[in-house]
Parts: C-alpha cells; sequence; structure tokens
C-alpha cells in the first residue's frame, strides 16, 4: 500500500534507496470502507491525512444540519483544523467512497524531515500549495456568485461532479438542492 504514497512523493523528488525504504517500512496506509469517519468534531486533530485513492468530506454539524465545506479525492492533502495545536477539530472527515489513506503525525513528519533534511523543501511546497489553494477557494466562495461557483466546480474538478451525489455539491455551494438544479438547466440552454 506505500507504493501509493511513493508515487505520491515521486511528483515532487526523485527518492533515494534510504528514503524509499523509510517510508515502505514506516508509511502509515490504511484501507477505509465507505461510510467510515477519519476524524470527528471535537476530537483532537492528531494526524493529516493524504488521499491516496478515493473521496472524503469534510464537514460540520450545526443544530442537526450538515454543511459540507471541502471535498477530497486523490493526492489532497488534508490538514484538519486544530492539527498545529493539536487541539479539537471543528469538522468530521468522513468516506464517501472507499478510500487509502496515509496519515502522519508532527512527530513523524520532524523525524522523517530530521533524518532526510532535503525533504523538507518537499513539505514546505506542499504546505504552501494547500494554503494557496485554500486561499482561492475561499475568496471564490466569498465572492463568486452561485452559479459561478458551480461552473468553477465544474470546470475545475469534472471528474469529482459525477463521483459525488447533486445535493452534496449543493450544500458545499451553499445552495439549496432546487437551486442547483435551476442552474444546471439555465446552463445547458445556455450551451444550446
Amino acid at each position: 500500500m506505500n507504493n501509493y504514497l511513493l508515487e505520491y512523493l515521486a511528483q515532487f523528488i526523485d527518492l533515494t534507496n534510504d528514503e524509499i525504504n523509510y517510508i515502505q517500512q514506516n508509511g502509515k496506509v490504511r484501507a477505509y470502507k465507505k461510510g467510515d469517519i477519519l476524524l470527528r468534531q471535537g476530537q483532537d486533530a492528531k494526524n493529516t491525512y493524504l488521499v491516496l485513492r478515493g473521496c472524503i468530506k469534510s464537514f460540520y454539524l450545526e443544530n442537526g444540519d450538515e454543511y459540507i465545506t471541502e471535498f477530497y479525492v486523490e493526492n489532497d492533502l488534508i490538514v484538519p483544523t486544530g492539527y498545529a495545536q493539536q487541539s479539537p477539530s471543528r469538522y468530521f472527515l468522513s468516506c464517501l467512497e472507499d478510500a487509502m489513506v496515509s496519515s502522519g503525525t508532527i512527530e513523524g513528519a520532524n523525524h522523517f524531515v530530521k533524518l532526510f533534511p532535503r525533504l523538507s523543501k518537499v513539505c514546505m511546497q506542499i504546505s504552501n500549495d494547500l494554503i494557496a489553494k485554500q486561499r482561492i477557494s475561499f475568496d471564490e466562495y466569498r465572492l463568486f456568485s452561485p452559479e459561478m461557483r458551480y461552473v468553477k466546480f465544474i470546470k475545475g474538478r469534472p471528474k469529482l461532479s459525477n463521483r459525488i451525489p447533486q445535493y452534496m455539491i449543493a450544500n458545499y455551494l451553499g445552495i439549496k438542492p432546487q437551486s442547483l438544479s435551476r442552474i444546471r438547466r439555465r446552463l445547458v440552454i445556455k450551451d444550446c
């Protein structure tokens, strides 16, 4: 299972034999089933997660209602709120599909970088990419109309829209399913 993790890291750097051996022996990769919960709202966020296969949603519950904040698929890194401080997460992480996920702790990451200092640049690049992606996503949500958010979602993540039920996409976009249906109809009419 650690071959998925090796493939992910190989996108950023050519790994040495020592690094490959360390990852194969120490990488924490686990299979999850659809519906499994990786992290609960209020549970201490002690791990980061890298989605190697499958789809995971992040959401929170408020007054019994579910609010979806993100979808994660292959090669997406999940750094839960509270991870840096090892404090409670504000969100659930739940599998929408069977998934294969690598997890890591602050201690494990620090040990890994201490053993292989050249990989600190890779970790920094991955972190910077994640921060930029989250900032762009936040700005688009705040500034775009629901129709523009949907168009951006479909164009930016075309395969994802076929993997997730429409009502979840509507929830993620902050609109009602009926509104998403109207938006989709308008877009089909525009394309004709």
